[in-house]
């Protein structure tokens, strides 16, 4: 198909085919018809066809490539694959935690019932009526005292949160019934309505939401950019850009981007700043002797910190809260998405302080204005924004997004 099309069109159809198939699980319910086994068969078909679907998954490692060749291109001939390719596969395991908490967590709020005890699941197909044999079995275990359900919990109680004892037959050893060779089954249970609905949400609807967010996102790729022959047309304008040319943008027409200037001397320290951050700064204007005022750069990083280090205290009272019900029999607790908030808190002050000791520096070490200006420029590819004129002056003001 990417042969046929494009890498973008295939990625797209990807995501399509793996919505529609994650959905297509709501469809699946308890099989009870031991002869047949609708729905495990169709549980067979539908995880079949979530597998070949799964297998588009390497077509975003080749759109990622792309992307960094026009990153390339807007940053003058800077290469840039290590920072890309680290987000692509950072981001993933950032949502993890919620990812694998979340779930557990509402199947212990709803009263998930663990399998019963193997000693305890006796053959039921050759009774009348195998679902109320099984149901009698586990609601009489008090008249032997025998903890047939679990250890910490009766079977009455397990009855009373909505589960249901049941025959299943497509278990258990081969023996006679009415005659025929068949399978003798084994009693088991029936998770309550809300477990149920947990897994069937957590395996169908939400998948398919995240991933329909990511085709609405895929929507707003640049249209120039869906073909392979603009790609090629990209690889060429980069060619010339290299040789100092002012080359139009063929993924976006009507932006012009100019070859890489030489670093500044704060270039570093002015890349941990944002284009709207350093807007603020050209439009303060230029102080006496051709330097920047400092202070919008040092009061957005301060604020963001402060902001963040709320995050700590308060993931670590729902850590505390969570501690008692990590020693529950199903570990019911929010201590891990606790951690997370604290983790988060953590990354967000290291980030932003790094960012406010970086706007420090420049106030010490005397950041020039012309300096914003040529940092802002090299941000213009990125933003759309028009490019400032050099110098000591200050440029009319300009609304970033609305420019070439």
């Amino acid at each position: 198909l990417a042969s046929k099309t494009s890498k973008y069109h295939a990625y797209v159809a990807f995501n399509c085919s793996l919505a529609v198939t994650s959905m297509s699980f709501i469809l699946l319910r308890y099989d009870d018809d031991y002869l047949h086994c609708p729905y495990s068969t169709m549980a067979f078909v539908l995880c079949a066809s979530f597998g070949f679907a799964y297998g588009g998954t390497f077509i975003i490692n080749s759109l990622v490539s792309d992307v960094v060749d026009y990153d390339e291109f807007l940053t003058g001939g800077r290469r840039r694959e290590a920072s890309y390719m680290m987000a692509l596969g950072f981001l993933p395991k950032f949502m993890n935690i919620p990812g694998e908490c979340v779930p557990f967590l509402l199947m212990a709020y709803f009263k998930y019932a663990r399998p019963v005890p193997a000693a305890y699941r006796p053959a039921c197909m050759n009774k009348n009526s195998p679902d109320a044999w099984c149901s009698n079995y586990f609601l009489n275990e008090t008249l032997d005292s025998e903890r047939r359900c679990s250890e910490s919990i009766s079977c009455q109680e397990l009855f009373d949160t909505g589960v249901r004892f049941v025959c299943n037959s497509a278990l258990g050893d081969v023996g006679d019934v009415d005659g025929k060779s068949t399978k003798l089954g084994e009693c088991g249970l029936k998770q309550n309505s809300g477990v149920q609905w947990v897994l069937i949400l957590f395996f169908t609807v939400v998948p398919c939401f995240f991933i329909m967010c990511g085709i609405i996102g895929l929507y707003f790729y640049p249209k120039n950019a869906r073909s392979e022959s603009m790609h090629e047309k990209l690889v060429q304008a980069t060619s010339r850009l290299r040789r100092g040319e002012v080359v139009e943008d063929p993924w976006r027409p009507g932006s012009f981007v100019h070859p890489a200037e030489p670093p500044t001397e704060n270039a570093g320290a002015l890349s941990y700043f944002t284009p709207s951050e350093l807007k603020a700064v050209v439009d303060a204007g230029p102080l006496a002797g051709g330097l920047a005022k400092v202070s919008p750069l040092l009061k957005r990083a301060l604020l963001w910190s402060s902001l963040f280090v709320a995050f700590v205290p308060a993931g670590g009272i729902v850590v505390g809260l969570g501690l008692e019900d990590l020693s529950d029999d199903l570990g019911a607790s929010v201590s891990p998405l606790g951690l997370m908030g604290v983790g988060l808190g953590i990354c967000g002050l290291w980030f932003h302080g790094v960012r406010a000791t970086a706007a420090m520096d420049l106030k010490r070490n005397g950041l020039q204005y012309k300096e914003v200006v040529a940092k802002f420029n090299e941000m213009c590819p990125f933003t759309g924004a028009t490019r400032l004129p050099t110098g000591d002056q200050q440029p009319a003001l300009v609304k970033l997004g609305s420019g070439q």
